[in-house]
């Protein structure tokens, strides 16, 4: 390493260290350090600065011999006393391989240089609240655990690389004018019902970080706050796992939560500029970003969850990935009341069980070309929700408007009106209308389709009922000569007049807007004779075609034709519509 702009402080800050600190004097690693730092080099204090030797793992540092402690006081005072903290070079205090035994306090401290502990083991907490320092480094040390309330630190803090607290690491309300860099660290404070502040493994909360967040590769045991943090780069959780599963007792005659367990990440209102990755992690827990702004990416592909992912509220610039869940989604619940995004991707496979998905609110730009867009698979999409919407329909619908699919739009706005008054109509009245608005204009989604149906119908029933009352003389011209001859016995017509068909006359009394000759000519007889019926086959037909029955089917089709007759040119103009 580079020599410091004075080397020849160096032996200056040795004695003024063996002056300060006699009972117990200096042993070889703090004479290591105090060597070292005039001259910007780390205290080598165990065999080498090799990660792998076993010697160097903090989780034995209770093997060491008290040659390798530093002792806090001595820290503090290279940090605090003005004429030590000038002998260390710019590049700070760096150690390896070093125990501390006692508690390092640089409260409400400005730290002129950065410090660096690696492979370091700190057996007694840190409290760091409102220091003031250009960097922290503790990769791959083990530590009590750190209060750093309201630090500020203007370069990064480094908690990596086999980083490993062994209870809550606090930095509330810290700024950090770098990045946060936890990858591969371990933080654990399982919950105990017994024992108070556990249950927190890292709280950051109202955080301010001046880069990335990263928990890539993170063993968290307790919860990770980030509440109401602001991050100006991305939060990263990608291939981390996070365990605090709600646990429950017995209270009289009710079951509780536990206090600090259920919540693996909380990261309520945070502001991400860029993007959050949950992808390839393993969480056992509720993930909370209700109120969240996430500037890019909700990445929460390829990953474990048993809990929830509480995203109500949440405003995402760029993509919702949820797909590829690594394991059964059966159990994952899926909160996205009232969030936005740019872009929905999903799958099926990845969707939550019914009952564990919550979408009303949610608006979405437009899906991927990955995800299922067809009406029938969003429908099932849909129908997992806990409780009916109509929102959610609605904004289905309008994505795939605007994607060009009209057809499966018109899809799920029905079934949204169906599911609809299945909810909410009360009473026979109700039920009834709502049979018939449905089975008529399709809840006028549908009118053409539904109105032409009943119109061919009619007009199909009709023509087998008039054809047999014309058979059988029910139907009878309106011409008064040509009446009194179709009633003789051989039913003959004038050469001139019209003959009937029963295809027409049915279709005319259908359809009102053409004349096709026939209605005018051709009625049921308003004066029929009574004529014995022989067999139980024209005794059950007969009223059917009987001058009565026809001219009330008549009445019915003209009555029915009418309405059905402007659905269907309503339809076809595309008057009747609902968004």
């Amino acid at each position: 390493m580079t020599l410091a702009s004075n080397p020849e402080d160096a032996p200056n800050l040795e004695s003024l260290a063996r002056a300060r600190f006699t009972d117990p004097p200096l042993n070889k690693a703090e004479i290591e350090l105090v060597q070292r730092s005039p001259r910007g080099e780390f205290a080598v204090c165990g065999p080498n600065v090799d990660d792998k030797h076993p010697d160097n793992d903090p989780d034995k540092a209770g093997d060491w011999s008290e040659d390798r402690h530093i002792r806090a006081a001595l820290i503090h005072w290279l940090c605090v006393d003005r004429t030590a903290s000038q002998c260390v070079d710019s590049r700070g205090i760096q150690v390896y391989g070093a125990k501390i035994p006692d508690a390092l306090d640089l409260s409400y401290v400005v730290v002129p240089f950065p410090l660096v502990l690696v492979k370091c083991r700190v057996a007694d907490v840190m409290k760091l609240q409102a220091v003031k320092i250009p960097m922290l480094s503790l990769d791959g040390t083990r530590v009590h655990s750190i209060k750093g309330d309201s630090a500020d630190v203007n370069g990064g803090v480094f908690l990596r690389n086999g980083f490993y607290a062994e209870h809550e690491v606090r930095l509330h309300r810290a700024r950090i004018g770098g990045g946060l860099d936890c990858s591969k660290g371990t933080f654990t404070n399982p919950a105990q019902e017994s024992v108070a502040g556990s249950g927190r493994a890292l709280t950051a909360d109202g955080i301010v970080v001046g880069g990335g967040v990263s928990l890539t590769g993170i063993h968290a045991e307790g919860e990770v706050r980030l509440s109401r943090a602001q991050i100006q780069g991305d939060l990263d959780c990608s291939a981390g796992t996070i365990k605090n599963a709600p646990q429950t007792r017995v209270q009289g005659n009710h079951t509780v939560l536990i206090e600090g367990t259920g919540t693996a990440l909380n990261a309520d209102g945070v502001s991400v500029k860029s993007g959050l990755f949950l992808r390839d992690s393993f969480i056992t827990g509720q993930v909370r970003l209700p109120r969240s702004r996430i500037g890019m990416d909700l990445d929460c592909s390829k990953f474990t969850l048993v809990g929830e992912v509480n995203a109500e509220g949440a405003e995402i610039g760029g993509a919702l990935f949820w797909t590829g869940l690594a394991a059964e989604p059966v159990t994952a619940r899926l909160n996205l009341m009232n969030a936005s995004v740019g872009i929905l991707a999903d799958d099926m496979t990845s969707w939550p069980a019914p009952g564990n998905l919550k979408l009303d609110g949610f608006v979405y730009g437009r899906m991927s070309g990955r995800a299922p867009t067809d009406a029938p698979s969003r429908l099932d999409w849909l129908s997992r929700q806990s409780t009916f919407a109509r929102q959610p329909y609605r904004q289905l619908a309008k994505v795939l408007r605007d994607d060009g699919n009209v057809a499966g739009a018109q899809q799920i706005l029905f079934e949204m009106e169906h599911l609809r008054r299945k909810k909410e109509d009360r009473g026979p009245v109700n039920r009834a209308c709502s049979f018939f608005f449905r089975n008529t204009v399709g809840y006028g989604y549908y009118p053409a389709k539904f109105a032409a149906s009943w119109l061919l119908g009619l007009a199909i029933l009709g023509l087998v009922l008039f054809w047999g009352g014309f058979r059988t003389g029910s139907i009878v011209p309106t011409d008064k000569d040509a009446y009194l001859l179709f009633k003789s016995d051989h039913r003959e017509l004038p050469a001139y007049y019209e003959r009937f068909h029963a295809s027409m006359y049915s279709l005319q009394n259908c359809f009102q807007l053409v004349n096709l000759g026939q209605t005018d000519r051709w009625q049921p007889d308003p004066s029929p004779s009574t004529v014995a019926t022989a067999g139980w086959m024209h005794r059950v037909v007969s009223p059917f075609i009987s001058s009565q029955f026809l001219r009330g089917y008549r009445w019915l089709q003209i009555i029915l034709g009418w309405f059905f007759t402007a659905m269907v040119v309503a339809g076809i103009a595309d008057i009747v519509r609902k968004d």
